[in-house]
């Protein structure tokens, strides 16, 4: 991945401006991995939205940058992106880029979801989620 430096970037450099450029380019194609990558560089911080001024210059905007990020990850969710699913979930655990806020029922679901299709990390998510809520029985058979 290019903005770790281990594919194309010059000496190893990353280059995380050329990565979003790239998983842009992806995701405008309908591919369900540049969505949820450039999602991820969104929602870290390391890439920017497509918000700007009418000059063209670029806006920083931290809750756009994780509402896009957020459609972003619903997009490729919805393509059978598993990694996409635990990424929603994450929005939906800390209440950035989604509609209404903080939401831990949602959060936990999307994570067993996203486990039950590979991504064994969400189970610690669905764990995690469940202890919030004080559902010491779900966390116990998720984690």
């Amino acid at each position: 991945m290019i903005e770790q430096g281990w594919v194309g970037a010059p000496d190893g450099v990353p280059d995380p401006v050329r990565a979003a450029a790239l998983y842009r380019e992806a995701a405008d194609e309908g591919c369900a991995e540049g969505e949820n990558n450039l999602g991820a560089l969104l929602y870290l911080g390391v890439a920017k939205s497509r918000t700007g001024d009418e000059d063209g210059s670029s806006v920083c905007d931290p809750d756009g940058d994780a509402a896009e990020a957020a459609a972003l990850f619903h997009r490729a969710r919805s393509r059978g992106h598993a990694p996409a699913c635990s990424n929603l979930a994450l929005c939906y655990e800390e209440g950035r880029g989604v509609a209404g806020g903080r939401d831990l029922e949602r959060a936990g679901a999307l994570y067993l979801e996203a486990a039950r299709a590979g991504v064994v990390d969400a189970y610690a998510g669905a764990g995690s989620v469940a202890m919030m809520r004080g559902d010491l029985r779900d966390a116990m058979a998720a984690f």
